[in-house]
């Protein structure tokens, strides 16, 4: 092996010891539940827990016509807020991640506005409205919210779908796509004096490299 790539070597695992991974993206389908009517999520479900969210089949829910209908992108499941009350999903044991985006659809009413507030340690670090939600097809809505643990949703307003025969301001969500942000235990993460026997054993394991390659 050259003299350069044996350095590049000791230098990766070095840095391998003291940096964090980068989390891997998750998309929540909902699709390998199988609700009998509209069972609620249990804690735990994917790692979160869940206060008044609930899933469906939108193959065959009833009451229709609805959003619901048009409301899944993957597969036949979704998620929504039970009678249209406000809703929460937050991290079993408080472990940060990234909600990207959510596929959305409003139930029955058209031009549902939704709130969604993003928390970090129980204080609101982001949030956005939506001010359109259709109830005839789905969205795709980017939040980008980092760096959170607990999300909280409150759909409102609207109006009445005269074609519909409820007017409730539940809202539809799937597809939901987000990052893990791993926390590295503090036992884990190498004291300063570590890092530095760890960059300059490095040091000499390329020093020791270079003598040998002009042998």
């Amino acid at each position: 092996m050259f003299a350069p790539m044996r350095y590049a070597v000791a230098t990766a695992a070095v840095c391998a010891l003291c940096c964090p991974l980068f989390g891997a993206s998750v998309t929540l389908t909902f699709d390998d539940l199988s609700p009998a009517t509209h069972e609620p999520l249990s804690n735990g479900y994917q790692g979160f827990n869940w206060d008044n969210f609930r899933v469906l089949n939108t193959h065959w829910y009833d009451p229709n016509p609805s959003g619901f209908k048009q409301g899944a992108v993957s597969g036949n499941n979704l998620a929504f807020n039970y009678q249209g009350n406000d809703a929460w999903m937050s991290r079993v044991g408080g472990a940060e991640f990234d909600f990207v985006s959510a596929w959305l659809i409003s139930g029955w009413r058209i031009d549902l506005d939704l709130d969604v507030v993003a928390y970090r340690d129980g204080a609101i670090v982001d949030q956005t409205t939506i001010n359109d939600l259709s109830n005839q097809a789905s969205a795709q809505y980017a939040f980008n919210f980092l760096n959170i643990d607990a999300l909280y949703f409150h759909a409102y307003g609207g109006a009445a779908d005269p074609t519909m025969a409820y007017s409730s301001t539940a809202f539809g969500m799937d597809d939901v796509l987000l990052n893990d942000v791993p926390t590295v235990p503090p036992n884990l993460v190498p004291e300063p004096m570590t890092v530095l026997a760890l960059l300059l054993s490095a040091g000499g394991v390329a020093g020791y490299v270079r003598r040998r390659s002009a042998v």
